[in-house]
Parts: structure tokens; C-alpha cells; sequence
């Protein structure tokens, strides 16, 4: 299961990722203006954000099929249970 220190230093390595993208694009394009930069730099924090909520929700659907699975074995077992002691 995923904790919640996990996520915020997964939240730190995606946002730095995507920082270190965006000022190399900012290189790469010559961008001089200083407002066109920080839109840029903006978009690119933005899109770490939604790259770090989609991890965030895919982690917490891992962690609910998890609980699923458990719970339905549990239910198989206590079934099983159940059966053998009636025919005991």
C-alpha cells in the first residue's frame, strides 16, 4: 500500500521533473521575455499537478482492488468454514 510519505516525495520528483522540463523549454524556444517565461514555467507546474493526481488516484484504485481481493477472500473463507462445519 502506498504511504503517504510515498506520495509527497513522488508529489517532489514529479514537480522538479517537470520544473527542470520547463526551463529547458524556456532555453530551448530563447524565450527572453520574463512574463512569457513565467506562463510557460506556470503551464508546466500545472501539468505536474495533474500528472501527480492522476498517479495519486491510480495509487488509491491500487489500494481499493487490494481491499477488494482481501475482502472477498475473506468471504470465500469464512463460506468454507461455514460448509465444513455443517457437515461436521
Amino acid at each position: 500500500m502506498v504511504t503517504p510519505e510515498t506520495l509527497m516525495r513522488q508529489a517532489g520528483m514529479t514537480a522538479e521533473t517537470w520544473m527542470c522540463e520547463a526551463n529547458r523549454m524556456a532555453d530551448t524556444l530563447e524565450i527572453t521575455d520574463e512574463t512569457a517565461k513565467a506562463k510557460l514555467i506556470a503551464a508546466y507546474m500545472i501539468a505536474a499537478a495533474l500528472d501527480q493526481l492522476t498517479m495519486t488516484y491510480r495509487d488509491v484504485e491500487e489500494a481499493r482492488t487490494g481491499a477488494y481481493i482481501y475482502v472477498e477472500e475473506a468471504k470465500t473463507k469464512a463460506y468454507r468454514e461455514v460448509e465444513e462445519e455443517k457437515l461436521s
